[in-house]
């Protein structure tokens, strides 16, 4: 639970499951896999959908993130989608626009 004081809300994270890829090339990285969900306790939640590279094709690291309020699940305020290791962006779901579009850089 995380309470932020300048916006007088909690909010509930689940954690996401992990399992280890890449073990059979000799090359291991974690990969996120199944659903976490961030609940407000101003009734906002949002649910993001975790997906690995797979045996054949995807990308390592994806994500699928929609936001809504608690009481229209099926109607998303916004969506977010890319690798949360990389590239991806935030779009009203109404219209698809992108409003946001972030890149990562990883350093070592």
């Amino acid at each position: 639970m995380l309470y932020i004081k300048e916006f007088d809300e909690y909010y509930f994270f689940t954690l996401p499951s992990l399992h280890i890829e890449g073990l059979i090339v000799g090359s291991p990285y974690v990969e996120l896999n199944s659903s976490t969900y961030i609940q407000s306790s101003s009734g906002y939640t949002c649910k993001i959908d975790y997906t690995g590279r797979g045996w054949v094709s995807g990308k390592s690291n994806s994500f699928s993130a929609t936001m809504y309020a608690e009481d229209k699940k099926k109607d998303p305020i916004y969506i977010a989608e890319g690798q949360w290791t990389g590239k991806f962006s935030i779009k009203n779901a109404k219209t698809k626009q992108v409003m946001y579009s972030i890149t990562f850089y990883l350093t070592q």
